[in-house]
């Protein structure tokens, strides 16, 4: 339901819309922050059932935490395209 609306928001190009996205992005690097920290490559492995490379593991959390970083700096630049400041997306 969240999915749907920022994607029905982003082509309305509604201001609250601008604001879930850059929210969610913060909240999903803020994420793989804590569960790199805080969940061990040995607990992984336990619940998985399968062998981890925690190298591998801390290198393709970062990496998606770069992409989104990134994608977060384009939407916060492109601002004035979200220029639909209502609440409502009907």
């Amino acid at each position: 339901m969240i999915c749907l609306y920022l994607f029905l928001g982003t082509m309305r190009k509604q201001l609250l819309t601008w604001r879930l996205l850059i929210a969610y992005n913060i909240f999903e690097i803020i994420n793989t922050l804590i569960n790199v920290k805080y969940i061990s490559v040995a607990e992984l492995e336990r619940l998985l059932g399968s062998q981890v490379n925690s190298d591998g593991l801390w290198v393709n959390n970062i990496a998606a935490s770069l992409a989104i970083l990134l994608l977060t700096q384009y939407i916060y630049r492109n601002k004035e395209m979200f220029s639909n400041r209502r609440y409502y997306l009907f």
